[in-house]
């Protein structure tokens, strides 16, 4: 009889759990990323690392020529990853859609080549006096290209 009672005792407790986190609601701040001039922006699909701990976010754009352009948002600014990078030296004409982004920076996505072909991109940061900045712990720091030292920001 006494395990029926505590099984009865836990099951009420569990409910009674439930029921109280039932009652607590969710709450969220909505923020509006804008667009690159056009009417219409998707952030990546769940499922990929649309943003990094920097809450850098990645996706897609229209333009004011209606063009689907990738974008990279930051410090609550959208930008172009057509212009942060230059095209000419590739064999895209244009980078249409950012689907993923890691603590690095990096930024993998979708293109179109000179040829009219769909295409994967790799975008790598740009090396900056031998190395390059990445979020790790809650903070920027920089690493030198090939491994060796690291140099820390302050915690943001």
């Amino acid at each position: 009889m006494r395990s029926k009672t505590n099984l009865a005792l836990a099951a009420l407790f569990f409910l009674a759990l439930l029921s109280h986190r039932a009652e607590a609601q969710l709450s969220y701040d909505v923020t509006d990323l804008g667009t690159l001039g056009g009417t219409t922006s998707i952030a990546s699909t769940s499922g990929q690392q649309n943003s990094n701990a920097a809450g850098m976010i990645v996706g897609s754009s229209t333009t004011s020529d209606n063009a689907e352009h990738a974008f990279l948002y930051a410090n609550g600014q959208m930008f172009d990853l057509n212009t942060l990078c230059d095209l000419s030296t590739s064999n895209f004409k244009t980078l249409t859609v950012a689907k993923a982004i890691n603590d690095d920076c990096v930024i993998v996505g979708e293109g179109i080549t000179l040829n009219g072909e769909k295409h994967a991109f790799l975008l790598t940061p740009a090396l900056v006096d031998g190395g390059r900045w990445s979020y790790r712990c809650c903070q920027w720091v920089w690493i030198q290209e090939g491994g060796g030292w690291w140099w820390d920001t302050e915690c943001w």
